[in-house]
């Protein structure tokens, strides 16, 4: 039996904290340990992320049809990935009750409901058929020149998913299984009137959703939010960009992460296509040294802002795949793990939406862009896969019979003590 873990204290509840404490859980507990334990695999190189977001607008106000249209996205997206890698894919769709949407705790509580009724629903009704699988994928490789530069592959897909249906296997068993979701903490009195103990040793959990994001605004390592994500057990992602320094990723793993528990934090890097060779190979030495086994996650859309080639401002698609090759690339370099992909994607084609290299007007990637994204970062994968890196660090490690040097308490207490700026995220 581990430690007790009682439930995180936040700010005295008001009314409607109160009311909200009364609701059921959006997730269950069981879920979000089930999740510590595929990231936990994903750190350890033994698996990939695949996160799905929706940008600016939050999940909520979509439609059912676009929800079901994200969910196949999600699916088919997944599937590439686990085909070209070769490895399990954890897939974690949508960003529930977004912080920058809502503002009540009932507001989103309400709007996550809906979400998630609406795709658990998708998940267990829409499911993509062989037919549709290879319909998208034909018109994905005869659409554009990105597409035709995948067709081998492509064609190899959609030669296995024949395969499989000829041995009595259909695409609805890619469909069915595990997904998980999202969840910017921003409101710390929702955030505790929905935090639940559970499981064997009586853990504090946050059933918000699964996954756990550190918004950007929530403060220093000494701020509310973050002092409840210190004392749930749900897997937490923040974001890393340009602004963010070196001493900045120490103090969150200290702070969030002191037993370096593998998957424990997933760091999501935004560095941008001109940065991110700079900057990840810091960050990840760092954390590396640390003992800790991070998820490494490339959001390449969000990093990349600028003008495209029609003077629009918008997301230059070009410098999104050089970010996620880069992310790879870097990687492969160190002897350390790319952990996966998060993209904000509309979920369906949009017509002429690459035609100048830009992402779609509200910033999301169309399906053909997400498509592309994900064909182009699979086949570094591939390659990576192929060359003669050294085994990941934490593997080598242990194929040694040694183990990472962990910092001692002391040690991480005078730092954490030094942490008391903003962890700025992108």
């Amino acid at each position: 039996m581990g430690d007790h873990q009682p439930l995180p204290r936040g700010p005295e509840p008001g009314p409607a904290a109160l009311a909200c404490a009364e609701l059921p859980p959006l997730v269950q507990v069981a879920e979000c340990e089930l999740l510590r334990r595929r990231t936990a695999a994903v750190a350890r190189g033994e698996a990939v992320l695949l996160h799905l977001g929706e940008g600016v607008a939050p999940a909520a106000a979509a439609g059912e049809d676009a929800l079901g249209e994200r969910f196949e996205t999600l699916v088919q997206l997944a599937g590439v990935m686990a085909y070209v890698t070769a490895l399990p894919v954890v897939r974690i769709g949508w960003t529930i009750g977004q912080g920058a949407g809502v503002r009540s705790g009932r507001e989103a509580y309400d709007s996550s409901a809906r979400v998630l009724g609406l795709v658990r629903a998708a998940a267990a009704g829409r499911l993509p058929d062989r037919r549709r699988i290879r319909d998208r994928m034909h018109a994905f490789v005869t659409g554009s020149e990105r597409g035709a530069a995948h067709r081998d592959r492509a064609a190899e897909i959609c030669r296995g998913l024949a395969f499989l249906g000829a041995c009595g296997v259909e695409p609805d068993r890619l469909a069915g299984g595990e997904f998980f979701v999202g969840h910017e903490c921003a409101l710390p009195e929702y955030e505790a009137a929905l935090t639940r103990s559970g499981g064997a040793d009586r853990h504090a959990y946050a059933t918000s959703g699964h996954l756990m994001w550190l918004g950007e605004g929530a403060g220093g390592v000494g701020g509310p939010l973050v002092e409840h994500l210190a004392r749930i057990r749900n897997p937490v992602a923040v974001g890393l960009g340009p602004a963010t320094e070196p001493d900045q990723v120490l103090g969150l793993l200290d702070r969030l992460d002191p037993r370096r528990e593998p998957g424990r934090l997933t760091f999501v890097v935004r560095a941008g296509a001109g940065r991110i060779r700079d900057l990840l190979p810091v960050w990840v030495e760092k954390a590396t040294a640390e003992g800790a086994a991070v998820c490494w996650v490339s959001d390449p859309v969000r990093g990349n802002v600028g003008r495209t080639t029609s003077g629009r401002p918008g997301r230059r698609f070009d410098r999104v795949l050089a970010e996620a090759e880069a992310f790879v690339e870097v990687h492969r370099a160190l002897g350390t793990h790319p952990g996966g992909v998060f993209l904000d994607t509309a979920g369906q084609s949009v017509t002429g939406a690459a035609a100048d290299g830009a992402a779609p007007p509200d910033g999301l990637l169309s399906g053909d862009q997400s498509l592309d994204l994900v064909f182009t970062l699979a086949e570094a994968y591939r390659r990576r896969a192929r060359s003669d890196a050294p085994l990941p660090r934490n593997d080598a490690a242990a194929a040694n019979g040694t183990v990472n040097p962990t910092p001692s308490r002391a040690r991480r207490a005078e730092r954490s003590r030094s942490h008391s700026g903003n962890p700025r995220s992108a």
